[in-house]
């Protein structure tokens, strides 16, 4: 079965991000190791065991959108460089774990999401959000994103 968006790595992360894609379009593979893609398979997703630098012939290309999700931006900046050639990609998104490396995937033509900012920015809301509301709505705000990610 051929592919539309591949994730790429990341363990936890990863596997979360190819739920949440494969909730919007079940045409999503996860690619990790042995046991990342046994908890993926068992999520009910398509997950195939390999490496990362064998992935292209763990599934079939073309695919045309790759998200490297590693925790390292080196092993991303690589990947995602060969992602189009590898494996057809007409879309390639890398995440970015330290924003200070920015500049290396923007020379590279390389479109990130940055990981550290992205838990900053949703960290905070959740702090202004529980800071403005009455310690009961608060309390029960918690609770309900406490549901929210046991559920996910």
């Amino acid at each position: 079965m051929t592919h539309d968006t591949l994730v790429l790595g990341g363990g936890p992360l990863g596997l979360a991000l190819a739920a949440a894609l494969a909730e919007r379009d079940p045409s999503v593979a996860f690619v990790d190791g042995a046991a990342m893609a046994t908890r993926a398979r068992a999520a009910g997703l398509t997950a195939h065991e390999s490496t990362l630098e064998t992935a292209a012939s763990a599934v079939d290309a073309p695919v045309e959108t790759v998200v490297v999700a590693t925790d390292s931006d080196a092993r991303n900046l690589l990947l995602a460089a060969a992602a189009p050639r590898e494996l057809g990609a007409d879309t390639v998104v890398a995440l970015l774990n330290d924003p200070d490396r920015r500049a290396a995937f923007d020379d590279a033509g390389i479109e990130t999401v940055c990981v550290s900012e992205a838990v900053a920015r949703a960290t905070a809301e959740s702090v202004v959000l529980d800071a403005a509301l009455p310690s009961t709505e608060a309390t029960e705000a918690a609770e309900g994103r406490e549901r929210t990610r046991l559920r996910g």
